[in-house]
């Protein structure tokens, strides 16, 4: 929350030349990410719930009873 509140302050990211404003992305890309990440989230949350649930599944064999 600091930093935020320091980039809100003060807006240059190099004095008199960049701004943040003017060095972002344009919304079209920061979409895509947005899309993308969401995406690539799923991805992986499957991907871990999956392997969760073949490795921590309790053992059942009876060979584990002996």
């Amino acid at each position: 929350m600091l930093w935020g509140w320091v980039a809100a302050r003060y807006p240059d990211l190099v004095v008199g030349h960049a701004t943040v404003a003017s060095a972002a992305a344009p919304e079209a890309n920061l979409i895509a990410m947005i899309i993308v990440t969401g995406l690539g989230m799923a991805v992986i949350v499957a991907s871990m719930f999956v392997l969760f649930r073949l490795f921590f599944r309790p053992d059942t064999s009876d060979a584990h009873h002996n």
